[in-house]
């Protein structure tokens, strides 16, 4: 029995080269607290939808899917640029770089987050009552503004440390921290029989994101105590960043337009039966979102290396076991789906067939896996930009035809195909680009 173990752990070892054990070692943590953050996510929306109804979860999801939009506009897609060049100059040991890039990025930041949150403040009463038709959205979303401005300090701060390779620290306090913190307002609060309001809960939110802002500038302070060149190139970085902007623009605007189009077309009641479908499916994907984590960094150090072999061997070992992880969840969700979603309450059981569509989507998403981040951090940002700036209106149209048509169903079909097909596409550009495919049998067909 003994040998037969030392065997296959031997078997295993040999599968297993240098820079896949390297990734799987900084996933492991990260995964461990990507699960965590996911626990924290559920028991949040869960205890929502107990206390506050489908209609008050989706007041919150649609000012969460909001602030989503607008962050991604305030931060002009400079984080992705961060983890690129941050872990180039690591490598190389540049710290003026270093020092340059992220003091540019804190002003640039401060000023972009500060403009947009204001002005939204302020139209956010005819937002609410005119494009969602929902006036109880007005000060929820006022409030989560205020806390938008931390929000953003801490997705720069996280994609730096992330530069750094520090990648369970970077998903800690870029993710977890904060839906813990939620959680934990919201067990004091039944524990202390304080009533659960709307109201209540949007300020829970928004103090969660003070607090961890203040404590990623504390982290970042103490990995990096170079004071060099700060700099002030804050037109050279804007030009840097726009392609990043498209590209993760584009990302963040696809994976909220149907959310944002559901509570547009229809009501709040409908869009918190959506969001709970949604978030479950997602569950699929967070493997993937913690292995381009751990992978972003180590792509572009090797790409600039031109170690073109070794990322295609690593990449697609990885890929196949996030297929494997993806079959497994699409079975789990297909079989279990009601039992899971009553969790939320009796009447979030009518958001079966959303379930079982959007895990369609996102288990091509995770089954295609990081061909996106090879684009990015290959240099080919540009591509990616066009190709998800493309498919944004594609499920834009998509959301609007067939949410009129079919209501939430519509959405979630529109979702599935458009999520579906640009990943797939994105494998087929990023192998034409890099040589790099993350689909093995891709690359055979190539050799023959």
């Amino acid at each position: 029995m003994r040998k037969l173990f030392m065997k296959i752990t031997n078997k295993i070892d040999n599968l297993l080269d240098a820079n896949l054990k390297d990734v799987i070692k900084k996933s492991g943590i990260s995964l461990i607290l990507k699960i965590f953050g996911v626990g924290f996510l559920f028991f949040n929306s869960a205890f929502l939808g107990r206390f506050l109804g489908p209609e008050g979860l989706g007041i919150i999801n649609i000012s969460l899917k909001i602030i989503a939009v607008l962050l991604m506009l305030s931060l002009l897609g400079i984080p992705h640029l961060l983890i690129k060049e941050i872990s180039i100059a690591n490598y190389n040991k540049n710290w003026n770089r270093i020092s340059e890039l992220s003091y540019t990025s804190f002003l640039l930041n401060f000023i972009s987050s500060t403009v947009i949150a204001l002005i939204i403040i302020y139209y956010a009463a005819d937002i609410s009552r005119v494009v969602f038709n929902e006036s109880e959205l007005s000060e929820p979303l006022q409030i989560m503004l205020v806390g938008m401005v931390p929000q953003s300090f801490t997705r720069l701060i996280s994609s730096l440390i992330l530069g750094f390779n520090k990648v369970w620290q970077s998903n800690l306090l870029n993710e977890t921290l904060s839906a813990f913190l939620v959680s934990l307002l919201l067990i004091f609060s039944y524990l202390l029989n304080i009533e659960i309001t709307l109201i209540k809960v949007t300020y829970m939110y928004a103090g969660s994101y003070f607090f961890v802002s203040i404590c990623s500038f504390v982290y970042w302070k103490s990995i990096f105590k170079f004071k060099g060149d700060k700099g002030n190139k804050i037109l050279k970085l804007i030009i840097a960043a726009v392609p990043f902007l498209l590209v993760n623009g584009s990302g963040i605007i696809a994976s909220n337009t149907d959310i944002l189009m559901v509570g547009w077309l229809t009501d709040s009641y409908q869009a918190g039966l959506y969001s709970v479908a949604t978030q479950i499916a997602l569950v699929t994907s967070f493997f993937l979102l913690v292995t381009n984590s751990a992978l972003s960094p180590k792509l572009a150090s090797m790409f600039a290396n031109g170690e073109i072999s070794e990322m295609n061997k690593m990449v697609q070992k990885i890929t196949l076991g996030l297929l494997v992880i993806g079959t497994v969840f699409f079975l789990f969700f297909v079989i279990f789906g009601k039992s899971i979603l009553s969790i939320w309450g009796e009447p979030f059981v009518e958001a079966y067939p959303l379930l079982v569509v959007l895990s369609i989507g996102q288990f091509f998403n995770i089954g295609t896996g990081c061909a996106g981040f090879i684009l990015i951090m290959c240099g080919y940002e540009k591509i990616h930009a066009k190709l998800s700036l493309s498919f944004v209106f594609i499920n834009i149209i998509l959301n609007y035809v067939l949410i009129i048509n079919y209501g939430i169903i519509g959405a979630a079909v529109a979702t599935a195909i458009t999520v579906g097909s640009e990943n797939i596409i994105k494998v087929v550009l990023a192998y034409k680009t890099t040589g790099i495919s993350t689909i093995k049998i891709l690359g055979r067909k190539n050799e023959k």
